[in-house]
């Protein structure tokens, strides 16, 4: 299911994707981009959620469902057709989780995991082969993926793991010579070790991979 207020490939400015769009973050990114005069394609499991949004801009409203790959994957070629590529992917979509440890059920982490780790990893691993193609993107992880909080202290985050795969990803780009900027917005201090020992962070914990 889709709309779009205008439909403009032949504009210059960047493409903006975005997962999460119902609420929150998502929201206000998208709205805050459209009011920028970028072309976004705000997506959530409800279009009529966000379907509000396109009279902030250029937008294309699409139904998605980052734990669906079909989905995902149509989701991704709609928006590439209809506005040429895509610049920028947001990986917003995520959902928390708080339990002790003792009373958490399994079900419920692995539907965490579901969506905030092998959803983001479905989501680069769809849009990137039209970044690498266009030998530039962006992709942004504007969210702590928090995950389940033990007796109110002690908290288990999956950040590490997304932290790594993007950094993995990094890795990759640069060694087939391709541009990819990866930007996780969790990550304000001191930034994943790892990954510093790999790439040359700026000082906004951002990579930037030249070709």
């Amino acid at each position: 299911m889709k709309s779009s207020t205008k439909g403009s490939k032949s504009l210059d400015n960047p493409v903006w994707f975005i997962t999460g769009c119902s609420t929150g973050f998502g929201h206000q990114i998208a709205r805050h981009v459209l009011e920028l005069g970028y072309r976004v394609v705000i997506t959530a499991r409800d279009t009529e959620d966000i379907r509000g949004l396109a009279q902030y801009g250029d937008a294309l409203v699409l139904e998605l469902d980052v734990t669906n790959r079909s989905q995902a994957e149509a989701a991704v070629k709609t928006a590439e057709d209809h506005f040429g590529g895509i610049d920028v992917l947001v990986n917003n979509a995520g959902i928390g989780y708080f339990a002790a440890v003792e009373e958490s059920d399994e079900a419920e982490v692995r539907k965490m995991f579901e969506v905030n780790v092998f959803g983001l990893c479905r989501m680069i691993h769809i849009v990137l082969p039209g970044m690498r193609k266009r030998r530039k993107g962006f992709t942004v992880i504007p969210i702590i993926r928090a995950a389940v909080a033990i007796a109110a202290v002690v908290t288990i985050s999956v950040t590490e793991v997304t932290d790594t795969y993007t950094c993995s990803v990094a890795t990759n780009l640069h060694l087939h010579a391709a541009k990819l900027r990866v930007a996780n917005a969790t990550r304000q201090n001191d930034g994943n070790k790892q990954c510093r020992r790999n790439q040359e962070f700026s000082k906004h914990n951002q990579i930037l991979i030249n070709g």
